[in-house]
């Protein structure tokens, strides 16, 4: 029984080595390399803010009405028009589907190429007609007003964002906007391509 232990504990010592030039090699370090954060202020650095006195601050020194008298929360003048200028415009498609429940079963179709304006989704549930149906329900919950410049093909427009949808009946079919060709999914899956203008 001995000799079993005497075994074990070589083996263990020659992975544990094996494992330290590794890590030497690969790293140029035998530790691991996260530091922990420091507590202390690093010298010459700004102080830090108190955000509750800041705000109270700001609070006091903005009017509360305008210089004609009236409320800006009650003037319907006040009003953004949504096609104005002053609407800050999504610079993501994650920040313009906001809020979305994706219906009939899309999932994303994850691929190397990460663009922050477009992404694919898939589905096997539903068909293509259910998804063109669900999606625009979906849009419209969340405040875009829908353009059907062809039958498959969704334009969502809104004050700061506008989103051309593309569906395919068959991932087959799509082959064109897939990232990847050889992807895993199905032929007979439903493709949608969501860009951000």
């Amino acid at each position: 029984m001995s000799g079993v232990f005497v075994s074990l504990f070589w083996i263990w010592t020659i992975v544990s080595v094996l494992v330290l030039l590794y890590r030497w090699f690969t790293t140029g370090t035998v530790r691991n390399s996260t530091k922990r954060p420091t507590t202390r202020p690093l010298e010459g650095a700004a102080p830090a803010v108190d955000l509750a006195a800041l705000e109270a601050k700001l609070a006091a020194q903005a009017p509360s009405e305008s210089a004609d008298g009236v409320d800006p929360v009650d003037d319907p003048a006040a009003e953004t028009d949504p096609n104005s200028e002053r609407v800050a415009r999504t610079e993501t498609l994650a920040e313009a589907l906001t809020g979305i429940q994706m219906p009939a079963g899309l999932v994303p179709l994850v691929s190397e190429t990460v663009n922050p304006r477009r992404a694919l989704f898939t589905t096997s549930t539903a068909s293509s007609d259910i998804v063109n149906t669900a999606l625009a329900g979906e849009f419209e919950r969340l405040g875009f007003e829908l353009q059907r410049p062809e039958e498959h093909m969704l334009v969502a427009i809104r004050a700061d964002a506008a989103i051309d949808v593309r569906i395919f009946a068959s991932a087959q079919g799509a082959s064109a906007v897939r990232d990847d060709p050889n992807d895993a999914v199905p032929e007979h899956a439903v493709l949608t391509d969501f860009r951000l203008r």
